[in-house]
């Protein structure tokens, strides 16, 4: 159904547009993608993964945009944005893009991943819960709107 890969420069126009799509001028803009896949020099902090259509390998389904937090006492992932495009959407592949990172995750001995998820987004917050994710507490006027945010948690 679903080929999860790293994201390339060659990618950036799409996911661009899937995030404008999603979120639209609220959404990464296509300076911060590019400084992510192309400036972050040798190591980079944050990555993207995306979804491609397994039988036409130029279809992009979504992408997932994370970072890993090295604490030495507690590493992990943190989802910082996921998008899938309107033409995809329901097919699974935000959750294949998610539950490819949670075993990214225990491949490289981390305890788990935190997702701030808006409160108005139910069909999000089912799909995570879904996977293991659970609700650790309320962010109160999180986002710039006012809105309030889950801090979801998953533990590897």
């Amino acid at each position: 159904m679903f080929k999860i890969r790293s994201a390339e420069s060659r990618d950036l126009q799409k996911i661009h547009e899937i995030e404008q799509e999603c979120f639209g001028n609220e959404g990464v803009t296509l300076d911060q993608l590019t400084w992510i896949l192309d400036k972050q020099g040798e190591n980079p902090v944050i990555m993207i993964n995306v979804a491609m259509d397994d039988v036409d390998s130029d279809t992009m389904l979504g992408f997932i945009v994370w970072k890993a937090q090295a604490q030495v006492d507690n590493p992990h992932f943190e989802i910082l944005d996921l998008g899938v495009s309107k033409l995809y959407r329901r097919e699974g592949a935000a959750q294949a893009l998610v539950e490819n990172l949670v075993e990214i995750a225990r491949d490289k001995k981390h305890l788990g991943l935190v997702v701030y998820l808006s409160e108005g987004n139910p069909s999000a917050l089912s799909m995570y819960e879904k996977i293991g994710f659970k609700v650790q507490r309320v962010m109160k006027a999180y986002y710039q709107n006012g809105e309030n945010a889950l801090l979801l948690v998953f533990t590897a």
